[in-house]
């Protein structure tokens, strides 16, 4: 199996546009970046086939983007089970 090299030079500007769009301040943004690369880097490393490593790049960013406005204003994970 073909393993598929991360395009994060090729991305990196696109992430940042999208990363600056969403958290509106500059320093945010370049941690939401870091930390999706960081988040890709290590699901690789840890053997995830990564099929569309664009689409997982932009997934990742919206993921940890959402999980940090739960932090921020406390919003908690109500699960349907309760």
């Amino acid at each position: 199996m073909k393993r598929t090299k991360l395009p994060i030079e090729e991305l990196f500007p696109r992430l940042m546009r999208a990363a600056s769009y969403k958290t509106k301040n500059d320093t945010e943004a370049a941690d939401l970046v870091s930390e999706t690369v960081l988040a890709a880097l290590r699901a690789e490393a840890a053997g995830t086939q990564i099929e569309n490593p664009e689409a997982y790049l932009f997934r990742t960013m919206d993921n940890l983007f959402h999980s940090s406005l739960r932090l921020k204003y406390g919003f908690s994970i109500i699960s349907i089970d309760d």
